[in-house]
């Protein structure tokens, strides 16, 4: 296994999307969200 050595700079994200766990209505992921809007908790994608 190798090592690696975080530099305390920016690491890679592969968000795409948050996703309504009941409707799969989908939100921006560069915005801070609560629950969704048929109050369900949001799937990250």
């Amino acid at each position: 296994m190798h090592d690696y050595e975080w530099n305390g700079g920016d690491l890679p994200t592969f968000v795409t999307h948050l996703e309504c766990s009941k409707t799969g209505e989908h939100y921006p992921a560069d915005q801070l969200h609560g629950l969704s809007k048929a109050g369900r908790p949001l799937l990250v994608r």
